[in-house]
């Protein structure tokens, strides 16, 4: 994949060319629901194309002509609705961010016990990296140069670990768990094991298996707080 670099300075590929109306496109990025359905479709497309080049190429390779093209769509109809690669990258991001917060939380039709509720947020979690793997593989080489990538990334790693870190402190509350423990670093240090499994599966090509995967997390898991375990 190729090398990230810093956003694309503005009159070179990605940036809205000379002449077109970047103040528009703008105007209508923050008013999407403002669009008519044929607008709408048209920017899903757009979506959905720029996804699918960016998982292919990256963003540094990445150019609005095949974006458009995958879209069947105008070249200069891009910029009615971005004004540059780099902010199409950033919708994608938003949508990515929303599938694995959703998967960072689970609803009490889980299971009755903490320790199904454990397994069935382990699964989520490690389906929906799965199914993102590639554009996540894009936002890990992007994120260390962009830094609204970088927050985009800590946005998710911080909401799956707030879920462990509020456990970690009612457990502590009630009293089944060391006290001494800093839950923001057993936090860190448990959200840590299942991001690297998630990780070295889907980005590193190390071997994998969903059933055995969530087991073992969810066993270590709960071995290592020592409260997880089904009462």
């Amino acid at each position: 994949m190729a090398q990230p670099t810093r956003a694309t300075p503005s009159g070179a590929e990605g940036a809205a060319p000379a002449g077109t109306k970047s103040n528009g496109a703008a105007k209508a990025v923050g008013s999407v629901q403002s669009l008519s359905a044929r607008g709408k479709r048209t920017r899903s497309a757009l979506v959905q194309a720029g996804r699918d080049v960016f998982e292919e190429v990256g963003l540094n390779e990445a150019r609005v002509a095949d974006i458009t093209r995958r879209a069947e769509v105008a070249y200069g109809s891009f910029y009615t609705y971005f004004e540059s690669k780099e902010e199409l990258f950033r919708e994608v991001l938003k949508q990515v961010t929303g599938e694995m917060f959703e998967a960072s939380a689970v609803g009490g039709d889980a299971g009755s016990s903490p320790r199904a509720r454990l397994e069935a947020a382990n699964r989520r979690y490690l389906q929906a990296y799965s199914r993102n793997a590639r554009i996540m593989g894009v936002i890990e080489e992007v994120a260390p140069y962009d830094s609204y990538t970088q927050e985009l990334l800590r946005g998710i790693r911080a909401l799956f670990r707030g879920r462990i870190e509020h456990g970690v402190r009612h457990q502590q509350k009630e009293g089944r768990l060391d006290p001494d423990l800093d839950p923001h670093v057993v936090a860190q240090i448990l959200g840590g094991m299942i991001e690297q499994v998630a990780r070295g599966s889907f980005l590193q090509g190390e071997s994998y298996d969903e059933d055995v995967a969530v087991h073992t997390v969810t066993t270590l898991w709960s071995n290592a707080v020592g409260t997880l375990a089904d009462e």
